[in-house]
């Protein structure tokens, strides 16, 4: 009895070792004949699983591969994927965009193995030599990192009476040139419009109040100038230096005052601004012969 168990334990050695020196083929779902190997299992298209793998598309980071099964459904992961200067907007079936797109966490049924690559848009750029960023805000307004006249982000740059178009060394009611009180300045009367040209101009004041609704401002300085960084809800910043107002001739920094383009029609000699000290941030109306300083945005 043990020599007959002995001998089918001998058989089924070499019938084993045969076997793993076999090579056994399998089929794809699409009929292709392929080499079964168990690492590939879920690369080379068995019936039953489906492989979705992400791509940054230029973009940095890294999301794991989700496996599904055959008409089951599954949420696609959040978004981890970052790109410098881009905002993450969805995935899609091809690189371009060209494909079938898909909103972040959506849910997925795949049919076959899938890869989606992340889509991007562009959160900073030039428009008319002047570089606008994308903070990410409902309205979709894009503001200059850069006050009218200056050179960077920290430079007061120049100071405007609201309605006027140039600069000027001193800020009364006697040199005061604009008389009209519309509602909205009109763009031949709008300082950003005009030094900036193109689609540049003065923020309105519900831009002004998104700006201080939806972003963080945070106290501090830039390169010595004391301000606030403003990060909007995409983690993108922009810097407002505190450049004061201008009067007869003087500056009153640390302060803030920039103009909106809309007039206090409670008191039409006023127009609103945002106005902030180490204290206070808020959008006020005030006296339209100061000079001011003037922050740029361009609307949707």
């Amino acid at each position: 009895m043990k020599k007959k168990i002995l001998f089918l334990m001998a058989l089924l050695a070499v019938s084993l070792l045969a076997l793993a020196e076999m090579t056994v083929f399998v089929y794809q779902k699409d009929g292709t004949k392929v080499e079964y190997l168990a690492a590939d299992v879920d690369s080379i298209g068995f019936a039953n699983v489906f492989t979705i793998t992400f791509d940054a598309n230029g973009g940095d980071g890294s999301v794991d591969a989700l496996r599904v099964k055959e008409s089951e459904s599954v949420n696609l992961p959040a978004n981890i994927f970052t790109k410098s200067a881009f905002a993450f907007t969805g995935w899609n079936s091809a690189a371009d965009g060209s494909g079938t797109a898909y909103t972040d966490q959506s849910t997925v049924t795949p049919t076959a193995n899938m890869t989606l690559y992340a889509q991007w848009k562009s959160t900073m750029g030039i428009a008319d030599g002047h570089e606008w960023v994308d903070l990410g805000l409902p309205s979709g307004t894009k503001w200059a990192t850069c006050n009218v006249g200056a050179d960077s982000p920290e430079d007061y740059g120049d100071y405007f009476a609201w309605g006027e178009t140039t600069a000027k060394y001193s800020y009364t009611s006697y040199n005061y040139t604009y008389s009209g009180a519309p509602t909205t300045l009109p763009l031949r009367s709008d300082a950003a419009n005009v030094n900036w040209e193109g689609d540049w101009r003065l923020p309105t004041i519900a831009e002004q109040a998104e700006l201080i609704r939806e972003c963080t401002w945070t106290l501090g300085e830039m390169n010595g100038v004391n301000g606030y960084t403003v990060i909007g809800p995409n983690g993108n910043s922009i810097f407002f230096p505190g450049a004061g107002n201008y009067q007869t001739s003087n500056v009153e920094a640390s302060y803030g005052y920039y103009w909106s383009s809309s007039v206090d029609m409670e008191f039409s000699s006023d127009a609103y601004y945002i106005f902030f000290n180490s204290s206070f941030l808020l959008v006020d109306s005030g006296t339209r012969y100061i000079g001011r300083s003037i922050r740029p945005v361009l609307g949707e």
